[in-house]
């Protein structure tokens, strides 16, 4: 008579990120090794610490399908470029079926800060002239709303009666 035990495997993981941080607009590469999981076994996994809007994919979870045991399987989430300024933010990729099975990466913000420039198209006017000022931006969207506030004079100097207002910036920068 022959004993037959049965003895399964726990499945493991080990996840890491391939580099410590990547830029917008490139890709983020994360390294999966299981063991006790049948290769094409579906890994389902969740992404945190940016946007979805952050991912070219738009979605903060996917899926990724497992290899042999003990071999590395490449997970790979590309970044959006944007010309948001929002500093470094860190993407953390967590195993749906392993919540203490996590990755992260410092995603580096490569956006430019706005910049203005403002110049008159006179050095003085005449009363019941139009003062003419042009505006002119980089890293800013266009249909961006500008505000200003005019100084030097008094509302009371102005058709308008008022020394603020707001001007919207055009496909070229300028407003």
């Amino acid at each position: 008579q022959a004993n037959i035990s049965h003895t399964s495997i726990s499945p493991s993981y080990r996840l890491s990120a391939v580099y410590d941080s990547r830029d917008e607009g490139s890709t983020a590469y994360f390294s999966l090794v299981v063991s006790g999981i049948d290769a094409g076994t579906p890994v389902a996994y969740t992404i945190s610490g940016v946007s979805a809007s952050d991912l070219v994919s738009g979605s903060l979870n996917g899926t990724v399908t497992t290899v042999a045991a003990g071999l590395s399987k490449l997970i790979a989430i590309p970044i959006r470029k944007d010309n948001l300024t929002e500093g470094a933010e860190t993407l953390t990729i967590t195993l749906d079926d392993s919540s203490s099975t996590t990755a992260s990466l410092v995603v580096n913000d490569t956006s430019k800060g706005a910049t203005y420039s403002i110049t008159s198209g006179s050095e003085s006017y005449d009363e019941g002239q139009s003062a003419l000022f042009n505006l002119v931006t980089t890293n800013l969207v266009a249909g961006t709303s500008v505000a200003y506030t005019l100084s030097g004079v008094s509302a009371s100097d102005l058709v308008r009666n008022s020394l603020t207002g707001t001007a919207a910036v055009s496909a070229s920068g300028t407003a």
